[in-house]
Parts: C-alpha cells; structure tokens; sequence
C-alpha cells in the first residue's frame, strides 16, 4: 500500500439506453422494449424461478400470448435481459473511467470503476438489478450463455487490478483474481441490503478504503 487518498470523484452521468444501441422507433420496436423492460422489472423483484410470462404480460400491459410475438420463450427474454443488462453496466463503469483522462493513475481508474459499479447496482435500472438477482437462479444452458459474454467484462477488470498491481498500488503476494471476484462479489450483493441504507458514494468509498489502506488501524503494530 502506499497511502494514496481513495478515489471519490462525482458520479459520472451516462446516458441510459438499455438495449446498447439506438433507441426503437417502429411500434413493433417500441412494443419489444416494453417487454423488455417489464421482464426485468419483474425478475428484479421476482426472481427468475418466481417470474411468469403471466407476470410480465402484466407489468408490460399485454396479454401473455402477445409475448410470444417478439420471444419464443421466457428464457429468450432472461438471455435478452441479461445480455442488455452487461451492456449498461459495462458502458457505465467504462465510460467513468474514461472520463479520468488517458493519464488517469491505475489506482484512480481502478477506485472510479468500483465507484461506478457501486452505482450502477444501487442507484440504476432494473437491468443491472435483475442481472444481479437472477445470475445464481439461471439454467444451466442460460449460465454458460451469461458466462461467455459477460467475459470481457471481467477481462476488463482484471486488467484494472493487473495495472494497479504493476504500479505498486496493490501488494504482490495477493491473488489478483481473488481479489477481484471478492470485491466485485461485495458490491454485487448490495443489491440485498435494505434500500436507501447508504449512499453508492459511501459504500464505494468505504470498500476504496479497505481495499486501498487496509481495515486495521494505520498505528498497529507492525
């Protein structure tokens, strides 16, 4: 460690569009989007296993067999949640680490992603909070499909943590995959806690400072 102040620079607006792409524009565009977003509004406080088609139909204001229009099935619909929910989260994390500036300090980068992640699970659609939900509930065909494009998005933080690591920021005998799957596993599951606890900025902040000071005391014994 090397006692650098933790990162806790402002949250960095990213436009929201949850499909990765260009917004819809025909109706049968439009009606496709609603579905989705019912479907992840649904399994964000349902859970997949607790989630029907029924139940979506409802929320999207349509009748269940109009779903089968734009999704054959209700994993159809988890795999396009899921897919479009990696695409907002990841955009948002990179976009505020790029908003440091290309000579941004790894151990900035690497707080700004933890602060934008915090942000994204807490604070942001019912995308990010559905993936969260569900991941542990999925199939097993769904799982592997989740795992394979979710990848880049953990290539790209290990990279974060290789940087850091390579400037000194984190010590040299840590696991750095570890390391990695435990913090973002923590920030993960915040999404459990009871809403409006704490603030995104207060508990990136506080997971910065573990991460970057330690939890003990700085007088301890050596």
């Amino acid at each position: 460690m090397t006692g650098r102040t933790p990162h806790t620079g402002k949250a960095i607006a990213v436009a929201e569009d949850k499909t990765g792409g260009h917004k819809p524009t025909s109706k049968s565009q439009r009606t496709r989007q609603r579905t989705l977003d019912a479907a992840a509004r649904v399994f964000a406080n349902q859970g997949y296993a607790d989630a029907s088609l029924r139940d979506i139909a409802e929320a999207a204001g349509t009748k269940a067999g109009s779903l089968y229009y734009h999704f054959s099935s209700k994993d159809e619909l988890v795999e396009e949640v899921l897919r479009a929910a990696i695409t907002e989260i990841h955009e948002h994390v990179r976009q505020a680490v790029d908003a440091l500036g290309a000579d941004a300090h790894p151990a900035d980068r690497l707080q700004e992603a933890i602060r934008a992640h915090t942000e994204s699970v807490i604070e942001r659609t019912d995308y990010a909070k559905a993936l969260l939900r569900i991941t542990g509930q999925l199939p097993e065909p769904i799982r592997t499909d989740y795992n394979r494009y979710s990848r880049d998005y953990g290539e790209y933080w290990g990279n974060l943590f290789q940087q850091a690591a390579d400037a000194g920021e984190i010590r040299a005998d840590l696991d750095l995959t570890v390391a990695r799957l435990l913090i973002i596993g923590a920030m993960n599951w915040t999404v459990e806690w009871p809403a409006s606890m704490w603030s995104p900025a207060t508990i990136a902040t506080t997971l910065n400072r573990m991460l970057f000071e330690g939890i003990g005391p700085r007088n301890r014994r050596a």
